[in-house]
């Protein structure tokens, strides 16, 4: 089963900005939809994987 998390911040302030932005650039809420989703079909998951993953694996797991 795989499964994926997500954890990002509106605003990071123990860090200076230009350490966060060179150490986490793709730092925002939409980077699973805009960034993880594409390149995983990129690499040829079919719809079905990709709606496992965040979907039915997740369901499944707390379901127990």
């Amino acid at each position: 089963m795989t499964l994926v998390a997500h954890d990002a911040a509106c605003f990071i302030d123990w860090f200076p900005h230009v350490a966060t932005t060179r150490m986490a650039p793709q730092w925002n809420y939409r980077h699973i939809s805009e960034e993880l989703i594409p390149a995983l079909l990129a690499k040829r998951l079919t719809d079905d994987d990709i709606d496992a993953i965040p979907v039915r694996n997740p369901h499944r797991y707390f379901e127990k």
